[in-house]
């Protein structure tokens, strides 16, 4: 069995229900092999949804057989879904007609597998699933060192905006705009509106316009920016904020960092959070938080 690419983490949690004691031997052994060391096991779908509900983390994927005891394996993957929406759900079956087939399909199910399971149908289908998998880089983000410095680090309101954003996402990569537009979070009274800012992403450089600017923001800053581009700030400004929102755009991924910025030459330490919102074309708005620290 191929290990796993290097574009993918070994930490991947990855959960297998079958009620065959053998088959879930033979999965443990092949996923293993893969270098997979976050393995669930569960032989019913009941048991399954209690591991995910006590699962420190996310779930990278899940592979169920069709026909379990009690609640078969579509109804499984809907279930463990409605906790986990972007979570890539495989089904294994012997029943593998043309009829299970559509079915699984019909169901938004990342993938089907036939039974007896060959090692590299498995690897293909998982490493295949995970790549696809667009709710993969953002679980893969919170593993990443940034995203372990914003889990320690962040505010309660700072990280009340990530799951805000994380939970519209849904499978997606992002949010799309209109779920900003949607959202009243410029009142003051909002919880967040005084430290939130909201930039514009303009083709076709792009350009990158505050559209929205909190009131405690403002008044750190001593001018309002709104309207403004951030090209048109001053360099040392410009030095540190133009790289968080290339990357921002350029990944699709949430952006955290503790920032000491001289602003009127007194230096200000704070903490700050991007989060883009847009389609498949690309980022088109970026929220930002920011809070002193």
């Amino acid at each position: 069995m191929k290990p796993l690419p290097d574009t993918l983490p070994r930490d991947l949690t990855v959960m297998v229900v079958d009620p065959d004691r053998h088959t879930r031997n033979l999965l443990r052994r092949l996923l293993l092999d893969m270098g997979l060391r976050n393995l669930l096991f569960a032989a019913d779908a009941a048991e399954a949804l209690d591991l995910q509900a006590a699962c420190a983390g996310p779930l990278d994927l899940a592979l169920t057989e069709l026909h379990l005891p009690g609640v078969d394996g579509l109804v499984l993957a809907q279930r463990l879904t409605a906790m986990q929406p972007d979570l890539p759900v495989v089904v294994l079956s012997w029943d593998a007609t043309e009829k299970t087939v559509a079915q699984a399909r019909e169901a938004g199910l990342a993938a089907f597998l036939a039974k007896p399971v060959a090692p590299d149908q498995l690897y293909e289908k998982i490493i295949g699933t995970l790549h696809s998998d667009p709710g993969y880089r953002a679980r893969e983000w919170l593993r990443s060192e940034e995203g372990l410095a914003f889990a320690a680090e962040a505010t309660p309101d700072m990280r009340a905006l990530y799951d805000i954003w994380n939970e519209a996402r849904g499978s997606l990569t992002m949010p799309p705009r209109s779920f900003l537009q949607e959202l009243e979070l410029r009142r003051t009274d909002s919880g967040f509106g005084r430290n939130i800012f909201i930039v514009d992403v303009e083709p076709p450089k792009p350009r990158l316009r505050y559209s929205f600017v909190g009131d405690a923001l403002l008044a750190r800053l001593g001018w309002n920016v709104e309207g403004t581009y951030i090209d048109e700030q001053n360099f040392i400004y410009r030095r540190y904020a133009e790289p968080a929102y290339a990357r921002v755009i350029g990944h699709r991924l949430p952006h955290y960092r503790r920032v000491g910025a001289i602003e009127r030459m007194i230096l200000f330490r704070y903490q700050r959070l991007l989060l883009p919102f847009g389609d498949e074309s690309g980022v088109q708005t970026v929220l930002g938080y920011a809070r002193a620290r």
